[in-house]
């Protein structure tokens, strides 16, 4: 008899010493997308600003903007309050904060990519094998 088993549809990763669940649902993964370009596109726009000219108040505001931008693309993959609870275990640094919203891109990049390639190879070997049918 043959058989099917799905695969999971998720990714354990250990953050700090810490076991996260991530959702590689599909809809999960147009978020994640969305949330990504987000963050770079607004990334790219704060990086534009000569923070040298900014004012202190304004500087602040830059800097509350990169933190919720953060707190968001890490709480949008590891869950609600995530970002708290790894910005304390980072040691207050926004920096570090910010490669692991990179380190967690390329996760999830790689996933996609993986997914997207296994099902071109499939495709391509069936339909191979139905050509090679077709020929006898």
């Amino acid at each position: 008899m043959r058989s099917f088993d799905f695969k999971k549809s998720y990714e354990e990763l250990k953050i700090n010493g810490e076991v996260y669940k991530i959702d590689f649902s599909d809809a999960k993964l147009k978020e994640y997308r969305k949330s990504f370009n987000e963050f770079y596109a607004e990334s790219q726009k704060m990086q534009s600003v000569n923070t040298s000219e900014l004012a202190k108040d304004d500087e602040l505001k830059q800097f509350e903007h990169a933190t919720d931008l953060t707190r968001k693309a890490i709480d949008k993959l590891l869950g609600d309050g995530s970002f708290n609870k790894l910005y304390e275990q980072s040691g207050r640094s926004l920096f570090n904060m910010m490669d692991l919203v990179e380190f967690l891109a390329e996760l999830v990049g790689e996933k996609t990519n993986k997914v997207r390639k296994e099902r071109a190879h499939k495709y391509i070997k069936h339909k191979k094998q139905r050509q090679k049918g077709n020929k006898r």
